[in-house]
This record gives structure tokens, C-alpha cells and sequence, in this order.
């Protein structure tokens, strides 16, 4: 199974585009944390749902837990801690058909294909996007 290369099994007319957010956070002196964005936009991937849009009832809000999967050669990744007193980089934000995602699972899938990743990102957003109409013939 490792020498099976999926790459060419990826048609252009799978891929979609997302826009990478990578967050590095400082602590300053004072204690306050500061996060700084890095916005990388026109990114490639193959983006499917992972599991259906569960609502879950609170009494404050009521929130859409949407999941996606995104398998890719960009190297997403999740959050790491500096050992020392440097920054800690956050996992990172998926902007994908108008949500925000955040990543909370990365796989490496290189053995299937020259840097592939495997990742699953959740719903960031308190109100997800309304899914675009149906075009008309």
C-alpha cells in the first residue's frame, strides 16, 4: 500500500480553493496575549463534509457543529507550544465557502503521494453561511 501514489487520482475538477490563516501568539510583559494572522490566500485542496451539520441547543445560542476534511499538500497544522518563552503557534484557520474552520486533526498522508495531508477542520463561526441556491436551467 505504500508505493500506491493517489496524486494523479486527484482531477482538477476536485480541487478547490481556500484561504490559509496562520496564527502565532506572544505573551507580552504585561501578560496579555497578542495573535498575529498570517493570511495566505488561493490555496488547493480536496474539501468534503465530515459529518452532518449537528445543531447544538444552548441556552445562549444555538450552534451549527459543521466539520469538514480537507486532504492537501499544504502543510496545515495544529497548535504547538514553544518550550521556551518564545510564540505558540495556534492551529491553523481554513476560510472555506464563507466559514471559518479551525483544524483539529492532521494526518500525514505522504506515503500515498508526495506530501499529501489528511485534516479535519471544525465550524468556527457561530452562524454558518446559507448554502448557495440551486441554479436555475
Amino acid at each position: 500500500m505504500p508505493g500506491l501514489d493517489v496524486s494523479e487520482a486527484f482531477d482538477n475538477d476536485f480541487w478547490d480553493s481556500f484561504t490559509l490563516i496562520r496564527r502565532l501568539e506572544t505573551v507580552g510583559n504585561d501578560g496579555f496575549s497578542n495573535i498575529a494572522n498570517t493570511v495566505t490566500p488561493n490555496q488547493w485542496g480536496v474539501i468534503t463534509m465530515a459529518s452532518p451539520n449537528d445543531l447544538q441547543r444552548l441556552p445562549e445560542a444555538d450552534i451549527a457543529l459543521k466539520s469538514i476534511v480537507i486532504v492537501t499538500q499544504v502543510r496545515l497544522q495544529l497548535a504547538s507550544a514553544n518550550p521556551g518563552n518564545g510564540p505558540t503557534t495556534k492551529a491553523d484557520v481554513v476560510q472555506w465557502a464563507g466559514d471559518n474552520y479551525q483544524v483539529t486533526l492532521v494526518e500525514d498522508y505522504s506515503r500515498f503521494g508526495e506530501g499529501f495531508i489528511w485534516a479535519m477542520a471544525q465550524a468556527t463561526d457561530y452562524q454558518i453561511a446559507a448554502p448557495t441556491p440551486n441554479p436555475v436551467p
